[in-house]
């Protein structure tokens, strides 16, 4: 019997960076830290220095410094877009999200009692007639999407669609709730709606993919220093998505060195690598590929559901369409590999048998 190998999870991979980083992270810290002060408060928005890291560390994104005060760092990005959500919708309201998306927006949605309506994607991303057809028919406060290495279609939104995008949500008085996981891993993105339209965007930057997942660390952009105060006041005293004060204080001092900086763009480089690895060996119809952690795979004559159970069938354990689709329509064509969480010859060799299993759905 084969080696299972699990190409589900989109993580940071392992490269021998974390370790001597965050090594030098904490030796610094046992030279400058006092915990029996920084242990007894929380760390609500972050400290000054934590946001003025943030702002440097932003900075690789957006290519200048944020204003500190824009900024707060909240436990991760689940708790980033449950604070969010919480305050910017209503509830028995509408967000709009993309039609296939990160999964847990509906238990977060589901919680809060909103009511999520999907928009039409397309290559591109949302695409615009779509998008001010929902605008007018449902009236949503707010639009959570993935502009860039969307999740799970890999695309990237070009920047003439994220300014359409962005003027259709001003028009109908929509806030945007920009999610980017995967911002800073390929090299040439376009700059983030946060952006073109900071005035009605709120910008989410988890940490998971181009650091660590283990700092539960998100950074967001609010669109003004007001804004944030007035939004966030409610939910000052809720203790939920304060971040750690051991995860703020190692990650400040490793953005402060420039060692998370270097970190996070050996995992571009390493992203690079893998999906140059998969368009070696995937089938190149099929492949849709974007320069992230992750590829989509699509072939239109076989459901997502029928090309994850040929893969599992192979020991390669992958994601379908189905589990990111609203409705969980089960004829959606599309399966989401995950390129970083597993090594490279473990990846070329689940490659390889995608490959083939995909090959022999093909020909039938």
């Amino acid at each position: 019997m084969q080696k299972p190998i699990d190409l589900r999870r989109v993580t940071s991979p392992l490269l021998p960076e974390i370790d001597e980083g965050v090594a030098r992270a904490l030796s610094g810290l046992q030279q400058s830290w006092q915990p029996s002060a920084e242990l007894r408060q929380h760390r609500r928005f972050g400290t000054e220095r934590d946001r003025r890291a943030a702002s440097t560390f932003l900075g690789m994104r957006y290519g200048d410094l944020i204003d500190p005060d824009r900024i707060l760092l909240a436990n991760g990005t689940q708790n980033a877009l449950l604070l969010l959500l919480s305050a910017l919708g209503h509830r028995g309201g509408t967000v709009l999200v993309e039609a296939m998306t990160y999964r847990q927006i509906r238990d977060v949605a589901a919680m809060l009692g909103l009511h999520l309506v999907s928009v039409t994607l397309d290559e591109d991303g949302l695409v615009p007639d779509a998008l001010e057809a929902a605008c007018r028919l449902h009236r949503p406060s707010v639009l959570y999407c993935i502009p860039t290495v969307q999740n799970p279609s890999a695309s990237i939104m070009s920047a003439e669609r994220r300014g359409i995008v962005a003027n259709i949500a001003r028009r109908y008085g929509v806030v945007i709730i920009e999610d980017e996981a995967q911002g800073l891993i390929p090299g040439h993105a376009p700059p983030p709606i946060g952006s073109i339209a900071p005035e009605i965007t709120w910008t989410v930057t988890g940490l998971s993919k181009c650091l660590a997942v283990g700092l539960r660390i998100a950074y967001v952009v609010a669109p003004s220093a007001a804004v944030l105060r007035d939004t966030i006041a409610p939910f000052e005293a809720m203790a939920f998505w304060y971040v750690s004060g051991v995860s703020a204080a190692l990650l400040s001092h490793h953005v402060e060195s420039g060692a998370a900086v270097e970190l996070a763009k050996a995992v571009r480089r390493e992203a690079s690598d893998r999906q140059a690895i998969a368009a070696g060996l995937l089938p190149s119809g099929m492949l849709k590929g974007g320069q992230g952690l992750h590829v989509w795979l699509s072939d239109p004559g076989a459901s997502g559901d029928r090309a994850r159970a040929a893969a599992f069938n192979a020991s390669v354990l992958v994601r379908s369409a189905s589990e990111y689709a609203l409705d969980g329509d089960r004829d959606l064509s599309g399966i989401r590999v995950s390129l970083a969480d597993v090594s490279r010859d473990e990846l070329a060799d689940g490659l390889h048998r995608i490959s083939d299993v995909l090959g022999r759905l093909s020909d039938r």
